[in-house]
C-alpha cells in the first residue's frame, strides 16, 4: 500500500477499515493528538506485520479515521531501523542504538 512518511508523527496510522480488511484487530488504545493540534483522544491500536525496503517486523499501528492517508511515523521507521531523507525521498538503513554495557550488580538492579 502507498503511504506518506512523516517524521514529525509518532505512529503508523492506517484507516481502520483497511486494518480490519487485513484481519488486524484492535489490541488496546492510545491517547493521541492530531498534528494540527486538535484535541487529544483515545484511538484503537493493533499489531501488523510491516514490510518496507526489504526489512520487516511486527509494529503497532493506529486505527485512523476513514478517508485518511496511511502515514508512517518515527516509531515505524525506528522499528525497521530505517532513516528517511525527504530531499531524495529515499530510505537508508541505520544502526540500532543500545545502552552502554555495564556489569550487573546489586546496585543497578
Amino acid at each position: 500500500m502507498d503511504a506518506l512518511v512523516d517524521t514529525e508523527v509518532s505512529v503508523i496510522a492506517v484507516p481502520g477499515s483497511v486494518l480490519h480488511s487485513l484481519d488486524i484487530l484492535p489490541a488496546g488504545t492510545w491517547r493521541v493528538r492530531f498534528a494540527e493540534g486538535t484535541e487529544a483522544r483515545h484511538m484503537d491500536i493493533g499489531y501488523a506485520w510491516v514490510r518496507l525496503e526489504g526489512k520487516e517486523t511486527i509494529l503497532q499501528v493506529l486505527f485512523n479515521n476513514e478517508g485518511t492517508q496511511t502515514v508512517i511515523g518515527r516509531f515505524g521507521l525506528d522499528g525497521l531501523l530505517l532513516e528517511f531523507d525527504p530531499g531524495t525521498k529515499s530510505f537508508t538503513p541505520k544502526v540500532g542504538l543500545l545502552p552502554s554495557l555495564c556489569p550487573v550488580s546489586e546496585e543497578n538492579l
